[in-house]
Order: C-alpha cells, then sequence, then structure tokens
C-alpha cells in the first residue's frame, strides 16, 4: 500500500484538474508541475530508488528534445525558439515522471483516490453548469472586471480538459456503488458542452462516445483503426487539409461555430508553408514569426497567428516530416498500450485518445505549457483509473 506521502500528490490531482481551470484557465501549467515536483520527491523519499522511473520512454523523450533543439539552428525567431525550448525542458521531464509514477497506482472499489476523482469530476461538472448559467462562472467571480470576450473564452480550456479527464471520472464511476451515474453523466457533461461555447469540447465528446460505442461492439476494426488510422492521420494531414482546400476553391465554407472558416485560412496557409521546407520544417515556434503566407486570408484577420490551432500542422511546420514521423511513432506506441488493460476498460481508454487526437487537431497551441502539463495530467488519471490486467502486466511506459 503506497504511503500516504506519496499517494496525496495524485490525490490532489484527481481532485483538482476536472475543475480547477473554471477558476483560472491556464492553472494547469503550474498545479501539474508542482504536483509532480511533490510525487517525485515523496517516491524518492519512500523508495531511495530510481527504479520506478526506469523506462524506454525516456528514450522517445531524449530524441524529441534533441530534435526541438536542433530546429532551434533553423528557426525564424532564435529568441522565441529558445524561450520555448526551455520550457519543455523543464515540463516534458516532469509530466513523463508523473505517468511512470501513475502507473504504480490504480482504483480500486471504495478507494480514496477513486473518491477525489469522482469529486473533482462533480466539481468540474458543476463549475461547467455554473458558468453556463450565470455567464461568468467561477473566473468571473474571481475577476469581477473581466471583459465579455474574455468571459465568453475562459469556458474554452477548462472545458477540453473536462472532457479528456471524463474517461478516468467514468471508470471511477463504473468501479464505486454509484456504477448506474456513469452514462448519465456522459449524457450530462454532453448537454452541457451543447450548451457552452466551447465546440471542442462538444464535437469531442461525441468522437468519445462513437470511439467508446466502437471498441465495445467492433473491437477488431476499432482497435487497428485507433492505432494506424491515427498514424495515417499525423502523416498524411497536409495533404488532407489541401484536399479540403482543393474542393474549397471558392472559399465558402464557413460556420460561425468554431470559427471554420478562420480555422481553415490558417490551415491552408500553413500547408502550404509546409511544402516550403517539408524535411525538417521551419524551426520552433515558427508560426509566430511567419507573416508571407502564400495564401491568402478571407476569415482570419491578421497577417500572423501565435499557433495553427492544429497542433498536428504545427509539428509538420516546426519540424518537419521527421517530426511527424516521430509523432505517429509516439501515437502508435501510446495507442497500442490500450491492450495493457481490461477488457471493460479498453473503451473508455480509447475514447480518450480519439478525443485528444481531435481536439490536437481542431485546437490549442501545440507547446503550450497549460495544455502539455494537462496532457500528462490526464494521461496518469486515466492510467490509475483503468489500472491494468494484473500485477504481472503491470508495464504501461516502463518497457
Amino acid at each position: 500500500m503506497m504511503k500516504l506521502s506519496f499517494a496525496i500528490g495524485f490525490l490532489s490531482l484527481a481532485f483538482f484538474l476536472p475543475w480547477v481551470g473554471f477558476a483560472a484557465p491556464r492553472s494547469p501549467g503550474l498545479l501539474i508541475p508542482l504536483i509532480s515536483v511533490f510525487a517525485i520527491g515523496a517516491c524518492l523519499w519512500q523508495f531511495r530508488s530510481i527504479a520506478p522511473f526506469q523506462s524506454r520512454v525516456w528514450i522517445f523523450l531524449g530524441v524529441t528534445l534533441a530534435l526541438t533543439a536542433l530546429s532551434c539552428l533553423w528557426a525564424l525567431d532564435w529568441e522565441i525558439a529558445v524561450g520555448r525550448l526551455s520550457k519543455l525542458v523543464l515540463f516534458l521531464p516532469l509530466g513523463v515522471a508523473l505517468l511512470l509514477l501513475g502507473g504504480r497506482l490504480s482504483t480500486e472499489k471504495g478507494s480514496v483516490l477513486q473518491n477525489f476523482l469522482i469529486l473533482g469530476g462533480g466539481l468540474g461538472i458543476a463549475a461547467l453548469g455554473l458558468h453556463i448559467s450565470t455567464g461568468a462562472g467561477l473566473y468571473g467571480l474571481l475577476k469581477p472586471g473581466a471583459s465579455a470576450i474574455d468571459l465568453l473564452h475562459a469556458v474554452n480550456r477548462p472545458s477540453v480538459v473536462l472532457l479528456l479527464c471524463f474517461s478516468s471520472i467514468f471508470l471511477a464511476l463504473q468501479k464505486s456503488q454509484w456504477r448506474w451515474a456513469a452514462w448519465p453523466t456522459a449524457f450530462l457533461l454532453l448537454v452541457l458542452f451543447a450548451s457552452s461555447s466551447s465546440q471542442s469540447a462538444l464535437f469531442g465528446m461525441l468522437v468519445w462516445s462513437v470511439s467508446f460505442g466502437a471498441m465495445v461492439f467492433i473491437p477488431s476494426i476499432a482497435r487497428p483503426l485507433l492505432v494506424w488510422g491515427g498514424a495515417l492521420f499525423i502523416l498524411l494531414h497536409p495533404g488532407l487539409i489541401l484536399l479540403v482546400e482543393y474542393f474549397d476553391a471558392d472559399r465558402t465554407l464557413d460556420f460561425a461555430a468554431g470559427s471554420v472558416g478562420a480555422r481553415l485560412d490558417l490551415w491552408y496557409a500553413v500547408s502550404h508553408k509546409i511544402l516550403e521546407s517539408p524535411i525538417y520544417g521551419h524551426g520552433l515556434e515558427a508560426a509566430r514569426t511567419i507573416t508571407d503566407w502564400s495564401v491568402e486570408f478571407v476569415y482570419y484577420r491578421g497577417s500572423s497567428m501565435l499557433h495553427p490551432h492544429n497542433g498536428i500542422l504545427q509539428v509538420w511546420l516546426e519540424l518537419g516530416l521527421i517530426g511527424a514521423l516521430l509523432a505517429a511513432y509516439g501515437w502508435v506506441w501510446i495507442s497500442k498500450q490500450v491492450t495493457n488493460f481490461s477488457d471493460e476498460d479498453r473503451p473508455a481508454v480509447t475514447a480518450v485518445l480519439a478525443a485528444f487526437l481531435f481536439v490536437v487537431s481542431v485546437s490549442h497551441g501545440l507547446w503550450q505549457s497549460w495544455w502539455i502539463n494537462s496532457l500528462f495530467g490526464i494521461s496518469a488519471l486515466t492510467i490509475i483509473a483503468a489500472g491494468v490486467q494484473s500485477p504481472g502486466d503491470r508495464k504501461l511506459l516502463r518497457d
């Protein structure tokens, strides 16, 4: 049984992550590293060994950091690129360590960790409902002078975090005395997302539901589609966007919901820019510096962007085919780990992976600190909530 000094970090993660973003949208960027440092320190104090952290995943992390560091050499703005690299060097190792420690825990019926996860999820749903009903929510209460635009967008980031946390919350409910509440909670969350301003969370929840159902009813198709379909989606992504542009020659595709026209403007421009340096890209954080886009913006206002609102295209733009191959390899490696979970848990794990792939391809900057740290926290909670089939199979991310 884990000592309280080790488990308290994960108890805090389970309680805070599903809802704290509604009070401060970027707070996971600070919360997750603090929890990681606490959990790592507690683990080293308890075990007096680095054995819990031994894993081949460090090799993958090392290659990723080496590639991003090299890309700084040809980055369009060296200072911006190095600034981002310094954050990656800090946050990525902490996040990986948190994942490896999460693989040592699992929720059992009636466990404190399970109850904290259910409570945190409930607070997240309540915070989302409060924001919808008041138009301000926790964020508005803490920042009474916030503008209408800030209040409108303050719900987007935490809604996506809540969406991706939901698989762990769902699994915790299924393994508790409130098993009957798992699917009503899923339906409630779908209704709330539909009533909010976060289209990413709404459509992500629909992807979650479809993927869950596919894994239940047609697992022999769903599993390879997740692994290899996801990898092809990454490798072929710029070509798919250019194909959409070919059929959208008159630039008529636009919907107010989700700012479709503006996003397509960005994606078309980035895809064409990728073709100018397809092998190794334009360097870290290239989109912040480029202004000479070869595609005229019709719906997007401005000549530069902070990021393409598409993490896959961002990899291609900054790191080229080399980065895309690395990302596809990472996706195959991670998605294959679904087989380490029980038949009952696999649908929820598959669903969160599919929802993540959707969200990362339509929203948020890939290297934003709050986003990276949120993903590590979400992944750790999902691993903990799902567990593995037996102690002998406890090898996720460690071999």
